[in-house]
Order: structure tokens, then sequence, then C-alpha cells
């Protein structure tokens, strides 16, 4: 049975030192166990005698007979590392101790690699060679030289100490220049030890709320160094961190002081400009205000002016529509119920198309009523009726497509209203017809036509909400939809919604319309509750 394979230098020193190693191992069991470490391995006298592939691996060359057939191993070290190198082959050589240390090597495509090496004299065909065991710590490197680099760069004082006794491990060239001292100096004391002044209860209080798990930044202390005697304000933030299994103590301290004066400074002169401003706007309130109260009332007049150009211009529209339409819109009308009777008297069934015109005679007199209504605002009829029953029985009036589902869900309770019924039941069934229209629409792409109308009361107000579920109107359009001859319909006056927010208001209500593209419609109609004198009337 075949003994447990040593490791390489035990393996090599037993060489060394006797023949032992010939009555155990053959030469070809050495080799096997070589090429199968995962370290690189080269004997050399100078120049190589053995590499392993790992080895070849590791100075990327083309084969191994490449890397035999260079003068020296040492032509495979990084130019800046080959002194360090023979430094420690002579150490090496006089002490016969093994040398451990780190150094670059080359590579052929000009990138270099980091190797941490364990070079050891042996014996080698009976005479003294070297062998070199290299490890790849490039990425270590890489990081422990990306910490050097933020560590010291950065313009922040950075300490490492440890949790037990606080004394520094570590810290940076800013803490340095900052405190005026010397590596040597710091690392292995205190605080109190190198004489900075801080609040005794800091640190600790620190390490314990780090133990506990809490979070630590943006604490503020204070510190006074011994060298100019001059009190600083750090904002400090904190890290535990395990090292080597050794709880230590990160502190990132940034010198605030100066941000604090001119804080301190900026806060006198806002002050200052703060207390200027108030005594300005103090001897201007009055100006102001008559200059808001001016621009207000010719706002008003203004917006007067403009009203009543365009309600004039829509009435002598109005009257010219009236007048020119309505006779012969009658005439057709008659001619048609007479056309019908003709055609039934001669068996001819003339429904279908008589229909359709008598439809479109009455779009047109809706047309010419929305026209007036709009143009002409008459005096308010009002009657006292209980809100929920009054919409209950407008909502059953309606036919509307078949598609359309309807469902109340009427709370008001017993809330009374005082209102022009007659003109109020134009808004519910302006709003109902919109809502079905938008989802019998080609764009409507919900499956579920719904249409919702809620009402619900407090000491005040009624409010009516109507929902639909089509369409939606993109925002652009909503925040035009009660501009008197707007419209995006292909047919129309763009005055039904106008007409509506014109009956809602000279109630002294009010109307919002939310939408949503792909969604829906939503519709709030708030009307005020009839009063007690109202009541008593």
């Amino acid at each position: 049975m075949t003994s447990p394979m040593p490791s390489p230098e035990p393996l090599f020193e037993a060489a060394a030192s006797s023949q032992s190693y010939e009555s155990r191992f053959n030469q070809h069991q050495l080799f096997q166990a070589l090429e199968g470490m995962i370290q690189g391995i080269v004997i050399h006298r100078g120049k190589a005698l053995y590499a392993n592939p790992a080895m070849i691996d590791l100075v990327g060359v083309a084969s191994r007979d490449v890397y035999m057939r260079a003068p020296s191993v040492i032509d495979f070290v990084h130019p800046e590392d080959q002194e360090l190198v023979r430094r420690q082959s002579a150490r090496r050589i006089a002490t016969g101790e093994t040398q451990s240390y780190e150094f670059r090597l080359s590579r052929p495509d000009g990138s270099y690699i980091w190797v941490d090496s364990r070079a050891s004299s042996i014996m080698w065909d009976g005479e003294p060679a070297a062998m070199a065991v290299l490890t790849d710590i490039s990425a270590r490197k890489r990081s422990e030289l990306l910490f050097h680099s933020i560590f010291h760069s950065t313009s922040d004082a950075i300490t490492l100490s440890a949790m037990d006794d606080l004394r520094y491990v570590m810290v940076n060239e800013s803490f340095l220049r900052l405190h005026g001292m010397r590596q040597e100096d710091v690392v292995g004391r205190t605080a109190q030890e190198i004489g900075l002044s801080v609040d005794p209860s800091f640190r600790p209080r620190v390490a314990e709320m780090l133990r506990a798990g809490q979070e630590v930044r943006d604490v503020v202390t204070e510190i006074r160094g011994e060298a100019d005697g001059r009190f600083r304000q750090f904002s400090i933030a904190a890290t535990r961190l395990d090292i080597d299994g050794r709880q230590m103590l990160l502190l990132v301290c940034r010198d605030i002081t100066e941000r604090r004066r001119q804080e301190e400074e900026l806060r006198e002169a806002r002050d200052m400009l703060e207390a200027a401003y108030h005594s300005i706007a103090a001897a201007n309130d009055s100006l102001e205000l008559r200059v808001r109260e001016r621009t207000a009332e010719l706002q008003a007049a203004q917006d007067e002016i403009l009203k009543r150009e365009r309600l004039s211009a829509l009435g002598q529209l109005t009257a010219t529509v009236a007048h020119e339409l309505r006779n012969p819109l009658s005439a057709i009308k008659n001619t048609l119920f007479s056309t019908r009777e003709m055609a039934g008297a001669k068996g001819l069934n003339l429904d279908r198309p008589v229909s359709r015109m008598e439809r479109s005679i009455e779009r047109c007199n809706r047309i010419i009523s929305d026209l007036l209504d709009f143009s002409r605002t008459r005096e308010l009829r009002r009657e006292t009726t209980q809100f929920d029953a009054w919409l209950g029985s407008v909502v059953r009036e309606q036919t509307l497509p078949a598609a359309v589902e309807v469902r109340l869900a009427l709370d008001a309770g017993d809330a009374i209203v005082n209102l022009d019924l007659d003109r109020l039941r134009r808004v519910v069934i302006n709003l109902i017809d919109n809502a079905a229209q938008a989802m019998t629409d080609t764009l409507a792409t919900s499956p579920r036509k719904l249409l919702e109308l809620r009402s619900r009361a407090n000491d005040d107000w009624i409010e009516l909400v109507i929902e639909d579920t089509g369409p939606g109107i993109p925002p652009e359009n909503l925040a035009r939809v009660f501009e008197p001859l707007f419209s995006t319909k292909s047919f129309g006056t763009g005055l039904g919604l106008p007409t509506v927010k014109q009956i809602v208001e000279q109630h002294g209500g009010e109307i919002v319309m939310e939408s949503e593209v792909g969604r829906g419609t939503r519709v709030h109609v708030r009307l005020p509750r009839a009063t007690e004198r109202e009541l008593a009337a």
C-alpha cells in the first residue's frame, strides 16, 4: 500500500538531508505530484530546471519549452521587482531559510500578475538548486491597492482602531496632515495618548452603538489637536469590521468647522435679509393690496366684456338658426308624417328611412335647443323635493343602449333640495347621454359598459357622481371640456357641457370632471341642500 504523498517542502528537505526519499518515492511519483499542484512550481539554478503546468499558466507563455529555454527565470519578473527578487535570493542562499515575499510576474501580452512566492534551497540531481512555490494573489492585491488608494486619497480623516483598547492600528494621510503628526506618532496609541482632546465618552459610546447594531452616521463632536490647540468640529461615521478575527472600529471624520462657520454667517445674513424683506413688505402691503384689487377688477371686467361679446354673437346666431331652421324642420316633419300615412295606405313600408329622417330632425332640434339654453339665462323656477327619489325617477325614464348596464347607489337619504328640477333634469340627462355615447363609441375598449350613479350628502351639500367605463378623455381635452363651442365629436355644437356647468353654477353648485384614458370618466356635481328658510317657505 502506497504511503500518503508529503507536501513539496518536506519532500525536498528530506532529499537534501538523506537518501530516505529514494527509498520511498521514485522520480515518476515526484513529477506526478508536482504536475498536479495548483500552485506554480519552478526549480532553477538561475535558469529553469523544471516548471509545472500551473507555473506555465502564471507566466502566460505558449508552452513549457518556451519557459525552459529562457536564459533566466528572473526574465519573467517585472523589471521594477527584479532587484527585490535578487535580494531575497541572496538572503536565502546566505541563510538557508525559506523566503516568503510578493512580486509581479510580467507576461508576454504586456500584463502582469501579483504572486506570493515561497522560495527554498533544495538538492536537485545532487546539486544545490532553488524551488519557488508561487500563488496568484492578483485579486487580493487589486483590492489592497484600491483600498490603499481610497484610504489615503480621500480628504476625510480615516482611522482604524481596535474595539477592545481603542488603540490606532492605521490612519490615513488626511488624518496626519490635519493633526500635524507622523504614522509612528499615532499607530499603537490612543487618541488621548497622542494629545487629541476628545469627549472621553465619545468613542466608547460609538463602539457600544455599533455593538448594539445601531447605525452611526453624521454624529457631530468637537476635537482639539495638541499641535495647534484649535477646536474643530467633525461629522463622524463609524463602522464595525472583523479583521482576522479581531473587532475593529473604522471612523470616517469630516472636518465641518469651516462649513459650520459659513452656515452661521449665512444664517446671520439670511436673518438680516429677512428683516429687511419684512420691512419692505410691510411698507408695500397696502400698495400691493390696491394693485391686486384693481387687477382683479380689471380682469373681471375684461372677462365679463368677453363673455358678453361671445354671448351676444351666440345670441344673434341662435336667433338666426332658430328662425331659419325650426320652421322648415317643422314642415319636413309634417311632410314625413304625411308620407308615412300615404305609404301605409298604398302598402309601402317606409318606416325605416322615415324614422332615420325623423331622428335627424330631432337631432337638429336638440342643437337648436342647446344654443337657446346657453344663450338665454332664464330665472330659476325652484321646487323642493327629496333628491334621491327625484334622481331615481329621472334615471329610470332614460332609454339607453342595451349594452349599457346602469347601477344606482343612492345614499343621500332624505336630503332635500330646492332646485329648478326641469333645468337640473337637463344636467343629469346630458351627463348620462355623454357617458352612454362614450361607452358605445368605437374607441371604447372595456368589455363592460357600466354606468354608475352615486349620491351622498352632508350638512351643507349633496353630491352626485356619474362614472362610466368609456375610453376616457386625454388631458389636453379634459382641460377644455367646459369651454363653449369646444367638441371632439363629429356632430353637435360643443354647448352641452358648458350649459350643464352654467346650470349647476346658477344653482350655487360646482361641477368637476376627472378622466383617465383607457379607464373611464367620473363627474362630480355638488349642489347645496335646502336651507331651513327654503323648507319653511
